[in-house]
């Protein structure tokens, strides 16, 4: 066997393994949810879950690909669950809608059994092109999936005198009028959607944000990198100057007291000036510069287990950022 044949069969058993894990969730929430909605909801899932592990035994998906269905464009929108698994439906095919159904029945000639493809081709009529042609100066389309835009942008070209182009576009979806919808909804009688954006001026927006009210979170955010982190800094390269055989607290240089008691005053002034941020008794830089007063103090008083904790404190900063100040 290849080492490619073996890639396949890997890729493939995990994605079957995940699948059947993804299946037994929607199964168990189908079997334990109260809610009636909630389990038509997981029988929906399990649906779709069956039909993704359907085509991975059978071989039938080439998961991992842009095409993982044979004679499946790549423009066509599939439908995809966890995991990035199509399920071989494609979101604008499938069963007729309320809409598809009226619309045939509006129509006359729409067969029973190839309303889809009647639809589609209806649409490139005289009649059809028109009624998109003054849908589309009414904005009055409900686009759910890029498919059904297609049938509105050729009527656009053709109105365009883009002739070629709207000919291209057809040539490119007709073999697939009998599966898939071309067409859209009309957007008169639909819910606005939560997603429909807003155009405002600069003046109002700049007020809207003006009139928010500050995020504590992002307040202590800043507190933390404008004023916290560099007097960390600050300490970090006090204790580096006391360093002799690797180990800190071994020498002090002249005026090196007073600075790390000025530090020391920075850092208490700062918890004072704003207490939002939490665990002071527990975070690096707290810990740190209550070593640091002990040493400002008195130097006789730090244990070795102080000056070990002062060296892995160090030790572990440099590792990570380098020496404070240096290019690294």
């Amino acid at each position: 066997m290849s080492r490619e044949t073996d890639a396949s069969d890997e890729a493939s058993g995990i994605g079957v393994g995940y699948a059947l894990f993804q299946l037994s969730k929607a199964l168990f929430a189908q079997d334990r949810d109260p809610d009636p909605e909630a389990r038509a909801r997981a029988g929906e899932r399990i649906q779709r879950w069956q039909r993704v592990i359907e085509h991975a035994i059978h071989g039938t998906a080439n998961y991992g690909s842009r095409t993982p269905f044979a004679n499946i464009p790549a423009w066509a929108t599939p439908e995809v669950v966890t995991g990035g698994f199509a399920t071989g439906r494609l979101l604008a095919g499938g069963e007729l809608t309320s809409h598809e159904r009226e619309l045939a029945a509006s129509i006359p000639g729409i067969r029973v059994g190839t309303e889809r493809q009647d639809l589609n081709a209806w649409h490139l009529t005289d009649e059809g092109i028109a009624a998109l042609q003054q849908r589309l100066a009414r904005g009055d389309l409900h686009i759910d999936v890029p498919e059904e835009a297609a049938l509105p942008t050729v009527a656009w070209l053709l109105g365009q005198q883009r002739v070629e182009e709207a000919r291209a576009l057809i040539e490119t979806i007709a073999p697939f009028f009998d599966r898939l919808r071309f067409f859209p909804l009309p957007a008169r009688g639909l819910p606005v959607s939560a997603t429909v954006a807003h155009l405002s001026g600069a003046g109002e927006i700049r007020q809207l944000l003006a009139d928010r009210p500050a995020q504590s979170r992002l307040a202590v955010q800043k507190h933390v990198i404008d004023v916290r982190l560099p007097l960390y800094d600050a300490a970090i390269s006090l204790f580096l100057e006391t360093y002799a055989q690797d180990w800190p607290c071994q020498r002090y240089g002249d005026g090196w007291r007073e600075r790390a008691a000025e530090c020391c005053a920075q850092f208490r002034s700062a918890q004072h000036d704003d207490c939002r941020v939490t665990d002071h008794g527990h975070d690096r830089a707290t810990e740190l510069f209550a070593l640091l007063a002990t040493c400002v103090r008195d130097p006789r008083a730090l244990t070795g287990r102080h000056v070990g904790r002062i060296r892995q404190i160090v030790g572990d900063f440099v590792r990570k950022h380098g020496h404070p100040g240096s290019d690294a």
